[in-house]
């Protein structure tokens, strides 16, 4: 899928919040073994939230790695992000509530 560009009125997708307004999944492939898991950016977004880990975009795979990866060769494989329109695959994160999320949104429009 090709990079979207956006008009200047637009949110930029810097971070996990941004992709949840926008409404898109959070992507995550090893590039070792193909696995691939999506993820709801809401449910994610709250998982950074809670742990207090910063949710750009750039800063997402480092807290992830390839669990299948590990067990088979001992290593840690970090994953690479991408964004897409695609449903999430990925349903073991809880999303927060919906005012915990109207919260952040108001939070972030001022």
């Amino acid at each position: 899928m090709p990079e979207r560009k956006f008009p200047d009125t637009w949110v930029h997708q810097h971070r996990v919040h941004d992709a949840g307004l926008l409404g898109y999944t959070v992507e995550l492939t090893c590039p070792g073994c193909g696995r691939v898991r999506g993820f709801d950016p809401y449910a994610l977004w709250w998982l950074f939230e809670q742990r207090g880990w910063d949710d750009r975009l750039k800063h997402v795979p480092r807290r992830f790695r390839c669990t299948p990866c590990y067990i088979a060769r001992r290593r840690v494989v970090r994953p690479t992000l991408r964004i897409t329109n695609d449903p999430a695959t990925d349903d073991t994160l809880k999303r927060p509530d919906a005012l915990t999320w109207k919260k952040s949104v108001k939070r972030r429009q001022t």
